[in-house]
């Protein structure tokens, strides 16, 4: 039943039968990166005319290993890591999908996944929703009943623990756990069927689920949908907060963001409240994963907007990376979180002269809390779960 919600989605959105080969990319949202979250194993996809004909779960160390050459990381991944190269498991790095997935296709095919037709990013809270509508499961393979409460401790559990270099063991408990819910979804209720149409949806409007394909006329229409992930500025204010975890462990579990932006006539500042609440400072197996929060910033805002200042808990900053990308501005920063600590940043920048205001959610977040204040008076204040544009009094 899932090969055909996935034609059903085809066929309304794109006016085609899936045929091909497509990697989805399962990344782990409590270690968050630009499209979501960092992709700690994959699922192939091989399509027939709408008939699925392979299905296969692998960790993304597996092709991640298999480059040859040397490809130079990003400045900020070189020195997190410090290991000289970038890799397949650190290319979902670009803030732009329609960027980031060429990229991500080209370090697979460089790693022997030849031939790939698209790529669909997901974050792991997606399968936590897909278990709520099934309910408990148990997998053929392993002793532990799986549910939406404790997928997350038992994926840690065989990803992490006892690991070695060529261990098999976590793509062993995902495939084994994916083929159960794909029977699972097949023997399942027409009513649990319709929730899980309506949770990929809901998944690709909110930007949880982003698509890329190499076919241009079905991508226009994944644009068109506004499901490519794309930065899609169209003028006016813009606002983008992108977060990447580079401290190698779960800290997204427990970090919280709270945005402020008070704009006048002229200028606009934006205080960005960063909490980690991690019990430990280091991630604690298999009790805990999270600890320090490790984050290089990007903040994405129109190329017009002349900035004044940025500063972390009250620290000016002397320098910053800054990328101008047609007309958006990228400015890069690190901002550590350590734990049981709360971080603001802010950022005040010459104000574009237009009514309209684009604020976007990062893949990976479920929801942004933000507040606009315009000349002194609140005009906003909610949950962002998707991006949002506000006119401006």
């Amino acid at each position: 039943m899932i090969v055909k919600i996935i034609t059903i989605l085809a066929i309304i959105v794109f006016g085609v039968k899936p045929d091909g080969k497509y990697v989805v990319l399962l990344q782990n949202n409590n270690e968050l990166r630009a499209t979501g979250g960092f992709m700690g194993s994959y699922a192939v996809f091989q399509f027939k005319k709408g008939e699925l004909k392979e299905l296969k779960i692998s960790d993304i160390y597996s092709p991640d290993g298999q480059l040859p050459g040397h490809v130079e990381p990003p400045p900020p991944i070189q020195k997190a890591f410090q290991n000289g190269e970038w890799r397949l498991r650190d290319s979902n790095w670009d803030p732009d999908f329609t960027v980031a997935a060429p990229k991500i296709v080209w370090f697979f095919e460089q790693g022997g996944e030849e031939n790939i037709d698209g790529v669909a990013a997901v974050n792991f809270d997606l399968a936590k929703d897909v278990l709520e509508i099934l309910g408990k499961i148990k997998t053929p393979d392993y002793p532990e009943t799986v549910s939406a409460s404790n997928l997350y401790e038992l994926a840690q559990k065989y990803a992490e623990l006892d690991f070695f270099p060529g261990s098999t063991q976590k793509r062993d408990f995902l495939g084994s756990v994916g083929r159960t819910i794909f029977r699972q979804v097949k023997d399942t209720s027409l009513v649990n069927k319709a929730k899980l149409l309506n949770l990929i949806f809901t998944n690709l409007r909110q930007k949880q689920i982003l698509l890329w394909v190499k076919d241009t006329k079905v991508e226009e229409k994944i644009k068109k949908w506004k499901f490519d992930g794309g930065l899609n500025y169209k003028g006016g204010n813009y606002f983008y907060l992108v977060e990447s975890n580079l401290g190698a462990n779960k800290a997204n579990c427990c970090v919280s963001r709270n945005v402020v932006q008070a704009i006048n006539e002229a200028w606009e500042k934006v205080s960005i409240d960063f909490r980690n609440n991690s019990l430990f400072k280091d991630p604690v197996p298999p009790v805990f994963w999270g600890g320090n929060y490790i984050n290089y910033l990007r903040v994405i805002i129109p190329a017009n907007s002349e900035l004044k200042s940025v500063s972390v808990n009250n620290t000016m900053l002397e320098s910053y990376d800054e990328e101008i990308r047609g007309e958006l501005k990228i400015i890069g920063f690190w901002v550590r979180v350590p734990f049981q600590t709360t971080v603001r940043v802010v950022l005040e920048y010459q104000r574009p002269k237009n009514k309209f205001l684009l604020i976007k959610r990062q893949p990976g977040i479920s929801e942004l809390p933000y507040k606009l204040v315009v000349n002194g008076q609140i005009v906003v204040n909610e949950n962002l779960k998707m991006d949002k544009v506000f006119v401006l009094p």
